[in-house]
């Protein structure tokens, strides 16, 4: 199996290369450079794992949230590769990429996942975490929004879910609870361990796509969407055009 994944929905230029079962990843901090990056790195990961592109069984790609333009281009560069290639692509969520890292890491059964969103706003979710089939994959119990953190609350959560989860074992993941932090311990008083500095993996992505759920989302390139949350910036970037 050979699996090529790609994300940039924030600072970070995430790729991973999964070959005959070893991972090959590069992730690093690259602020306005992941398009000059990109390719280069997708070479890079190939030449390391001695494969070809036509190797490449199926794609996955961050689909966002996330920085606008970086989720406009991995959906481009997934589809011009798998387009090349001819496989299928699935888009992994960005918030469901750091909820997984966050269960990797810690023993806690919910996770709240507030990444900020600039304009004062974060992208909120919930996942559950969830070891049904043998894998750890973390389950949405909410909609993914995205609005300004006093929005969002424990007694939200409680009221959408029925009251079947116990935040007691819950924590905090995404830079949502480092950069508004006063509004987020206040509205989330009950949790009190926070991972501010994760970024949504490729290599985490390649995990969570062999997922079942994931595996029935597989389509064509020519259907990859990205997901913004917030409407009005993609209005305003098609209006500029």
């Amino acid at each position: 199996m050979t699996i090529l994944s790609i994300e940039t929905s924030t600072e970070a230029l995430s790729v991973a290369l999964e070959h005959k079962g070893e991972i090959f990843s590069h992730h690093e901090l690259a602020p306005r450079k992941h398009g000059e990056l990109l390719l280069p790195t997708i070479d890079k990961l190939l030449s390391e794992a001695d494969a070809q592109l036509s190797d490449v069984e199926y794609m996955v790609y961050g689909c966002g949230p996330g920085a606008f333009t970086g989720i406009r281009i991995a959906v481009s560069a997934i589809q011009g590769l798998a387009f090349g290639v001819g496989c299928k692509v699935v888009g992994i969520s960005s918030l469901q990429s750091l909820a997984a890292q966050a269960f990797k890491e810690t023993d806690s059964d919910i996770v709240i996942v507030a990444n900020d969103a600039r304009m004062r706003e974060v992208y909120y979710a919930v996942y559950q975490r969830d070891t049904t089939d043998g894998a750890l994959v973390p389950v949405l119990l909410s909609l993914e929004q995205v609005g300004p953190p006093y929005q969002f609350s424990e007694q939200e959560i409680e009221s959408a879910v029925s009251g079947k989860v116990d935040l007691k074992n819950a924590i905090g993941a995404g830079s949502g609870w480092k950069v508004y932090a006063e509004t987020m311990n206040h509205q989330f008083p009950s949790i009190d361990q926070h991972l501010t500095e994760l970024y949504p993996r490729a290599d985490v992505n390649i995990g969570l796509a062999k997922a079942p759920e994931a595996q029935s989302r597989l389509h064509e390139a020519s259907l990859a969407v990205p997901v913004y949350l917030r409407n009005n910036v993609a209005a305003k970037s098609s209006k500029k055009k």
